[in-house]
């Protein structure tokens, strides 16, 4: 006779009472970190929390807004703006140096801003507080935008690379230096400089450069 399949344990009662919404963003935090932005799903994050699906609906409305919530969980944590130099152009450099240093710390962040659809209250407040500081420097609001613009987008774009260019490296079988000299000579000449990454000392001489235009 075969042998009975384990029956499933039930939520716990006493579990689904004590949550709150911090401990169900910490663990989702968790999740995304250990297995990426594909696995978080309501009813995944509710078995590493030995709850049922219901329980967490009752502090997030959907995916969307847990996603949110660890956004602004992430950027009220890391204040990016949280420093002052007299030089705009030397604050904004600093600023991004922050950010980069939080995207590396948090690399679910990217994958997130990718899949989010709307802008938190917490996005909204730290792009104000930048653009708020260019402004009183006397940048007017269109040099104000450009800056802010060239720079995050500089910042996430570098990071971002990094990790296509990561998945690109380890999942898929490589040329030999001899193959790829032969199909694309300038992808062999620069290869060693391709895949060495943006060293701190480079990425923020890269900043200064483009604020050269401003």
């Amino acid at each position: 006779m075969p042998a009975a399949a384990p029956k499933r344990q039930a939520a716990s009662p006493t579990k689904s009472r004590t949550l709150t919404r911090n401990a169900i963003v910490s663990k989702a935090r968790t999740l995304l970190q250990e297995e990426g932005i594909g696995a978080l799903s309501i009813r995944r994050l509710a078995g590493r929390l030995s709850v049922s699906p219901m329980a967490l609906y009752r502090h997030v409305a959907d995916r969307q807004d847990l996603l949110e919530a660890v956004l602004v969980d992430i950027i009220r944590h890391d204040d990016i703006a949280a420093h002052d130099e007299t030089d705009w152009r030397a604050w904004l450099v600093e600023t991004c140096k922050r950010m980069r240093r939080s995207l590396m710390q948090n690399p679910e962040i990217i994958p997130i801003f990718a899949e989010t659809d709307r802008m938190s209250a917490a996005e909204l407040a730290s792009f104000d507080r930048v653009l708020s500081r260019l402004s009183e420097a006397g940048l007017s609001d269109e040099m104000a935008a450009k800056a802010f613009h060239v720079t995050v987008s500089f910042t996430f774009g570098s990071l971002a690379y990094e990790q296509f260019k990561f998945r690109k490296l380890t999942n898929k079988k490589l040329p030999t230096k001899k193959e790829l000299a032969a199909s694309h000579p300038s992808v062999a000449r620069a290869a060693r400089h391709l895949a060495t990454p943006l060293s701190d000392t480079e990425f923020e001489a890269s900043l200064k450069r483009i604020l050269q235009g401003f």
